[in-house]
């Protein structure tokens, strides 16, 4: 399991994104930087927001 701190929030550094679909990209972006094609992926509350945006952005993964 691999819990993901997004930029700019938590511990992490960087800018908060906009929108969630900013963040959502973000999250792929972490993914494929971490070598993963394929992963599943669970949100809560806005995290599930955001990963129905990966879902959106990436479908076919």
């Amino acid at each position: 399991m691999i819990l993901i701190d997004l930029p700019g929030v938590g511990a992490s550094e960087g800018r908060v994104e906009r929108s969630l679909e900013e963040t959502a990209v973000s999250v792929v972006d972490i993914v494929h930087a971490l070598g993963y094609v394929k992963i599943n992926l669970l949100g809560l509350s806005m995290g599930g927001m955001i990963a129905q945006e990966v879902v959106r952005i990436v479908p076919e993964h």
